[in-house]
């Protein structure tokens, strides 16, 4: 055998030891590649399932009405043929000046069993608070739900809306003004626990599922109201 006969060989025998080398190197690439897609894969699925979960642990406030657009996210009053469905945060003032403006003219008609009112507390104000206001507010409307003073704490909340860009009402103010409407120790433990702020997030998604922009946002009989004044929300009920 000559010795450039050998040189060749051996030359041929590094090739194929490097080529198989980097056949193993990709095997164990694609081996690695495809566990951490499998990890991924079965990661996300995981928090799929989690957040599915998480979506469905809510408590929902006793006496909330449901229907196939409310599902527990509101409170109603009244029982008369025409539906007025008002969505509010605590913490936006047009919706606090609506509510001053409608009040006497809504517990009317209700009396007179002519509207239902039905109100969506949402928490979409966040930002223009600087301790998450809407969220605390409307978690402490459900607090007062339970304690059947929804309605008349609703009022108060209203009545003692912060201005925007502020801190609004500690939990302690809360509990406070709660007291001013007939709730008692169980609402103020309602509100240090903060039982119902998973349930403003249904409220706040409902408010995104259904488009809508902005508070206060007012229907009569599935119909957007653009200017809810009593005139034309009057004229919309046929008076």
């Amino acid at each position: 055998m000559s010795k450039r006969y050998s040189q060749k060989q051996a030359a041929a025998k590094v090739v194929r030891e490097q080529l198989a080398k980097e056949r193993r190197r990709r095997r164990q690439l694609w081996t690695a590649l495809g566990a951490v897609v499998a990890i991924a894969v079965a990661g996300a699925a995981g928090w799929l399932v989690y957040s599915s979960q998480e979506d469905d642990r809510y408590n929902t406030p006793p006496g909330t009405y449901s229907d196939d657009q409310s599902k527990g996210l509101a409170f109603a009053v009244g029982e008369g043929p025409h539906t007025i469905e008002v969505f509010s945060d605590y913490q936006c003032p047009i919706c606090r000046s609506v509510e001053t403006a409608t009040r006497d003219t809504f517990d009317q008609w209700v009396a007179a069993k002519k509207v239902k009112i039905i109100q969506y507390p949402v928490a979409v104000l966040d930002n223009y608070s600087k301790n998450e206001y809407s969220t605390r507010a409307a978690a402490a409307a459900g607090c007062a739900a339970e304690g059947g003073k929804f309605h008349e704490y609703n009022h108060a909340l209203y009545v003692n809306q912060p201005a925007e860009n502020t801190a609004g009402p500690s939990d302690a103010e809360l509990i406070e003004m709660g007291k001013t409407v007939g709730l008692g120790d169980s609402f103020g433990q309602c509100v240090k626990d903060g039982k119902y702020k998973t349930w403003t997030k249904q409220l706040n998604r409902n408010f995104e599922n259904r488009k809508l922009r902005g508070t206060p946002t007012i229907f009569v009989d599935g119909k957007q109201m653009t200017d809810p004044s009593i005139a034309n929300l009057t004229a919309a009920i046929g008076g």
